[in-house]
């Protein structure tokens, strides 16, 4: 029977394959391909092609800005987009006159693209895009009128792409929160009578975490329309909270009509009606409820659940809202001064040599020193496609830059051959280039996203019929792009074998900070049964939200830690064991939440009990970071336990105890984890 925990080259050789469908979006496709292919059209038809050119590449740089998400986020980020192209090419064009001072350039710039990781995927893709145009306009030197015009050229292209994503925005303003909120309600639904997992992180995590990044967008929108989402995912949070306590007891006929009214309030979401049978199940639902007087731990949970329904429901297809309250507590806008400040507070903290992200722009920058080097050997007017290799390759890790250059290297392969083919079969002509820079710049952004080797061969076919239209012949192309394509790997892969940031080293502090955050979100917990009239529903939000972001980094290390070479199966299993372990204790706190009594004195046992579990996971990151803990002794969480339970109402005593099993378990993991290194 094979392992279910792969080994390292078989987690290394999925993430090469892996196609993520979930990625493909053909409508933003198409209106990139048009944005692309437009100021390319009309350039032709004036008898302009290269201001057209320059025009489609400021659209084709700014395409990759686009998105799903809402629209007041998506024009700061496109417009962003747009700026640092515009600065690059001029930039960059004035730099290329003088060879010193374009190496200075392309190394601050590159550091600076690779310490921005630091601060999330759109800000990494906005210093990427703009290097690659840094860099291509380095080789290109212009006077200071053609840099300048070159600019505007590809400031207007990105304004142009910017305006077709944004076109529907009078007429679909809200329309981003509102399929994303669907998203969430449906993944509900599914959660409610689907199977449970306790190994599993908890359902629906990843579209409660989209959703409040999603909202998060509204900014200062403190309008009906706006305070109607956040009341939607505040009661979607509860409503998962419910069900997770409903599903731990036995025989709950409840969640079947649950899941049905979750399916209607997804789907109300999207047409904006309010299904007639949804309020029928409700009103089954709320005599199902009633059902349960002789339990009163059921009751209370379905009671409470039946309430989260009907006001989500009620919330969802109200035509208006005029009157109502929303005592929901939402995420509160940073002023951008704020948000400056915290982001360049981040990036100080991460000016250090154990830092990845410090790690990787030093490699970024020093491999664009040695590209530059080595190109003034090179007389070759196309040689700027090694650093820009270089840039497209080079990552924080070592299994996505390994995936990534064997893919440039091979999709680049395969785009060359596509055109050259291509240009053998159709006739040569203006008309028919800018056709093909719509399909290849359509399959770009199509397949692009899914894997980069399909983004690879698109984008290499899409620039020998840019190159064509420009004048340079497809068979110029060919020999100098896989030549430095190759070249350009070959020095990414090197710098990180060089001096690498292995994942093994990084793990341990990702756990640690995971149970960090569990402690601080268990502390809130607690108080609901140890103060409760003192509990701060902000508070309680905001440690969850810290929790579930610590466990999708962790996830993500543990991804990339299997793929790395040199892990042994025995190290993957423990760490997936780590992670089962870990959630099921989160499941455990979560459901606890859900059941929370509104009155009543706590038990010194209970007391004692919760100061346990903190101790306990205080010792666990201290061992994880390398602390001494020896002189520390491990609380006996199932003495506590027992003292405690005689007390205790059935879900107390049943989460307890698997949150004493969970947290027993992991001190075991984590010492077995430790002697492994």
């Amino acid at each position: 029977m094979p392992s279910p925990h792969p080994t390292a080259w078989q987690a290394y050789w999925r993430k090469v394959t892996h196609f993520d469908r979930g990625k493909l979006e053909p409508w933003i496709a198409l209106r990139n391909a048009v944005g692309i292919t437009l100021p390319l059209a009309v350039g032709v038809v004036l008898g302009m092609p290269r201001p057209g050119l320059a025009m489609s590449s400021g659209a084709l740089q700014v395409a990759y800005s686009d998105g799903h998400d809402p629209y007041a986020r998506r024009v700061k980020r496109m417009l962003a987009s747009c700026l640092l192209c515009a600065s690059a090419v001029v930039i960059g064009g004035l730099a290329g006159h003088y060879r010193a001072l374009a190496m200075l350039v392309l190394a601050a710039w590159a550091f600076a693209t690779g310490l921005v990781v630091v601060l999330g995927a759109a800000a990494e893709s906005l210093g990427i895009v703009s290097l690659v145009l840094l860099i291509i306009y380095v080789g290109q030197p212009l006077t200071p009128r053609q840099a300048a015009l070159a600019g505007l050229l590809a400031l207007s292209g990105g304004l142009l792409q910017a305006g077709l994503s944004l076109a529907l925005w009078p007429f679909r303003r809200y329309e981003p929160e509102r399929r994303v909120l669907s998203d969430l309600y449906s993944q509900l639904a599914r959660m409610a009578t689907g199977p449970l997992d306790v190994e599993a992180a908890p359902p629906a995590s990843a579209e409660i975490t989209l959703a409040q990044q999603t909202l998060a967008g509204l900014g200062d929108d403190h309008g009906v329309e706006g305070e109607r989402y956040w009341s939607l995912l505040n009661q979607a949070e509860r409503i998962r909270l419910s069900i997770l306590a409903l599903r731990c007891l036995p025989e709950c006929t409840l969640l079947e009509k649950t899941a049905s009214v979750l399916r209607a309030i997804a789907q109300s979401l999207l047409s904006r009606e309010a299904p007639d049978a949804a309020r029928r199940e409700l009103e089954e639902l709320e005599s199902l409820a009633e059902s349960y007087h002789a339990q009163a731990n059921i009751r209370f949970t379905a009671e409470a659940l039946v309430g989260q329904l009907r006001s989500a429901l009620r919330t969802a297809t109200e035509a208006t809202l005029q009157g109502a309250k929303f005592i929901e507590s939402r995420v509160a806008a940073q002023p951008w001064q704020k948000r400056f400040g915290g982001n360049l507070a981040r990036l100080r903290a991460n000016l250090s040599l154990r830092s990845p992200a410090c790690r990787h722009a030093i490699r970024m920058a020093a491999c664009l020193v040695i590209a530059e080097l080595l190109v003034t050997r090179v007389q070759s007017q196309r040689s700027y496609w090694l650093a820009m290799t270089i840039v497209l390759v080079l990552k924080p890790d070592f299994s996505l830059t390994f995936s990534r250059g064997l893919l440039r290297i091979g999709g680049t392969v395969l785009g060359l051959l596509l055109a050259t083919a291509v240009f053998r079969v159709i006739p040569a002509g203006f008309g028919m280039e800018v056709v093909l820079v719509g399909v290849f710049g359509f399959l770009l952004r199509w397949l692009g996203g899914g894997n980069f080797g399909a983004f690879t061969t698109a984008a290499s076919a899409l620039v020998v019929v840019l190159l064509a239209m420009a004048g340079v012949a497809p068979k110029d192309v060919v020999v100098v792009r896989g030549e430095m394509t190759l070249l350009g790997g070959l020095i990414a892969l090197a710098a990180y074998l060089v001096w690498p940031t292995w994942e093994r080293e990084q793990a341990p502090d990702a756990l640690a900070q995971l149970l960090d955050r569990y402690r601080a979100y268990f502390h809130e917990v607690a108080r609901l049964y140890l103060q409760p009239g003192a509990q701060d529903a902000a508070g309680l939000n905001d440690t969850r939200l810290a929790a579930r972001l610590a466990r999708s980094n962790l996830e993500a290390s543990a991804d990339r830690f299997r793929a790395e070479p040199g892990t042994r199966e025995e190290e993957s299993y423990l760490l997936a064991a780590i992670l089962a372990s870990s959630h099921r204790f989160v499941a455990a706190a979560m459901t606890l939440e859900a059941g929370a009594p509104g009155s009543g004195p706590a038990s010194e046992e209970l007391r004692k009990f919760a100061d346990d579990i903190e101790v306990s996971l205080k010792l666990l990151c201290r061992v994880l970071r390398g602390t001494d803990a020896g002189a520390v002794q491990f609380p006996d969480l199932r003495e506590d336990y027992r003292q405690m339970a005689a007390g205790a109402g059935p879900l107390v005593r049943e989460e307890a105890d698997r949150m004493t099993n969970s947290l027993n378990t992991l001190w075991e993991q984590v010492g077995r984890w430790n002697a492994l290194k």
